[in-house]
C-alpha cells in the first residue's frame, strides 16, 4: 500500500471515531462504564493522529514514512504492550475479585474488562510509541 494511502486510511478511521463518539453522546441513556469508554476510544484516536502527523511531515520533506528505527520503534512498543496487557488483565481479574466482588458486592461486567484491558493497554501502546520515538532509540 502507498503511503498517502495509510495516511489518509489514518485520518479517516479518526474522523469515524470521533464522529461515531459524538453520534453516540447525542444518543443519550448512557452510563458512565459506556460514556468513559466513548472517550477513551475518541482518546486513543485522537493519539494515533500523532503518527499520522508525523507521516505526513516526513512526506511532505520527501523523506520515507517509515524506516528500519520506526520499525523497531513499533516492534518494541507492540512487545511492550503485549506484556503490559497481560499483566493488566491479571491485575483486572485480582481488583475484581478482591474489592469488587469482596467490598462492593458485585462484578465488573465483561463489556467493563474487555473495555478496560483495551483502552488502557492501546494507550500504553501509544504512549510508549510516543516516548521512544522522541527518544530516538530503541
Amino acid at each position: 500500500m502507498n503511503e498517502k494511502m495509510k495516511i489518509v486510511i489514518g485520518a479517516v478511521v479518526t474522523g469515524t471515531v470521533v464522529l461515531g463518539a459524538v453520534v453516540a453522546m447525542g444518543i443519550g441513556d448512557m452510563g458512565s462504564s459506556e460514556l468513559l469508554m466513548v472517550f477513551g476510544a475518541v482518546a486513543l484516536s485522537l493519539g494515533s493522529l500523532y503518527f499520522v502527523k508525523d507521516k505526513l511531515g516526513d512526506m511532505k520533506k520527501g523523506l520515507p514514512t517509515e524506516d528500519e528505527l520506526s520499525k523497531q520503534i513499533m516492534n518494541r512498543a507492540g512487545a511492550l504492550s503485549y506484556y503490559f496487557t497481560i499483566w493488566l488483565a491479571i491485575a483486572i481479574m485480582w481488583i475484581d475479585t478482591l474489592y469488587f466482588k469482596d467490598v462492593l458486592g458485585t462484578h465488573l461486567t465483561t463489556m467493563e474488562i474487555v473495555g478496560a484491558i483495551v483502552l488502557v493497554s492501546g494507550g500504553f501502546f501509544i504512549g510508549t510509541a510516543i516516548f521512544l520515538k522522541k527518544l530516538g532509540r530503541v
